[in-house]
């Protein structure tokens, strides 16, 4: 039962690709690495949860954050960690031990995904290529790091 006025075909159906994708790149990540301590996360802008939820089922640490609770964030279970808060994208400072920093739905937080992930250059080198949509769309790939760079083109 889908709890949520937003229409779950598109929903369900990005998510999950998503998802796919992400745990795709990093298995290939962790191959080419030879580790094999999965991908830490942060999705901003986490709107119904699905992602989280996939990818925290799959093993990966992380939680999400949206500005809004959501109905549907009750039927995931406590290993699904969704918080609602408020981000200050030049005050906040509690992503230094995550690897990667998604914002497949952030809004207005997209054009700062790449400078949260650049503040922890060392530690956090990594934000989701769906941070980059056709108006933000440059990337700079560096070895074993990727990077979305945000360039306005008007």
């Amino acid at each position: 039962i889908w709890p949520e006025v937003t229409d779950p075909a598109k929903f369900v159906y990005e998510d999950v690709a998503i998802a796919a994708y992400l745990l795709t790149l990093w298995e290939d990540e962790r191959h080419h690495l030879n580790v094999t301590r999965k991908q830490s996360f942060v999705d901003l802008g986490c709107g119904n949860g699905l992602l989280v939820h996939i990818l925290s089922q799959e093993g990966h640490p992380g939680y999400g954050i949206d500005l809004k609770r959501r109905k549907i964030w009750e039927m995931y279970g406590p290993s699904t960690v969704l918080k609602e808060t408020a981000i200050v994208p030049l005050e906040h400072l509690a992503f230094a031990d995550t690897d990667w920093l998604i914002g497949n739905h952030s809004d207005e937080l997209t054009p700062w995904i790449p400078l949260l992930a650049a503040r922890y250059q060392n530690e956090t080198e990594r934000c989701s290529p769906f941070t980059c949509s056709p108006l933000l769309d440059v990337q700079v790939v560096l070895p074993d790091t990727v990077f979305c760079v945000a360039l306005l083109l008007l």
